[in-house]
């Protein structure tokens, strides 16, 4: 079924199908122009650097780029994306995330996406290494998550560093991105 007569603004979008022959009530539908999306991100350099943030516990993931975004708020300054309108979203993440640990040693990290500074629990990636060796060994990982939420307007997103021990560990190439799956009060209309 293809759409006519369609708007969106911040308010509601109303769209009315084309070729629609059977009458009924209305139903809400998903329309592109209507979501949003938005994204943050720290590149490593090109050609590939090591990562070389120092992941430090409790800190957020800091991001240096905005992505292309549409009805939300990505900000490099506070290292998040401030949700405009309540809905359905997905959430994804990636950290690449290098483990420099010495001979007898180990080294661990968690990542969580964080709503309103609140961790979300089911948003959790995490990398663990140990070293029974002599000589130091290096791990370079991404780590990632896609989790689905419904948030609210004025919903901040964050991603933190929600645990870390042991050794040297540093980060880079990190994003965030959020994208509105289905949005309150978009309605079809007969």
């Amino acid at each position: 079924m293809g759409f006519q007569n369609c708007y969106c603004s911040d308010k509601p979008c109303s769209c009315r199908p084309s070729n629609h022959h059977h009458h009924h009530q209305p139903e809400e539908v998903i329309k592109s122009e209507c979501l949003a999306f938005g994204s943050l991100y720290n590149p490593n350099p090109i050609p590939p650097a090591l990562a070389e943030i120092p992941v430090v516990q409790g800190a957020l993931v800091d991001f240096t780029q905005l992505g292309p975004f549409r009805r939300v708020l990505p900000d490099v300054a506070t290292d998040s994306i401030t949700v405009l309108s309540s809905g359905i979203y997905e959430i994804t993440f990636g950290v690449n995330v290098l483990q420099v640990i010495p001979a007898d040693a180990l080294a661990r990290v968690y990542v969580n996406i964080y709503i309103n500074g609140e961790v979300d629990q089911t948003s959790s990636a995490s990398l663990f290494n140990s070293n029974n060796g002599t000589g130091s060994v290096s791990h370079e990982v991404t780590l990632s998550r896609t989790i689905e939420r419904f948030l609210n307007e004025g919903d901040i997103i964050t991603l933190r560093f929600s645990f870390v021990a042991g050794e040297v560990q540093t980060y880079g190439n990190a994003s965030l991105v959020v994208d509105q799956k289905f949005k309150m009060k978009c309605h079809v209309f007969e």
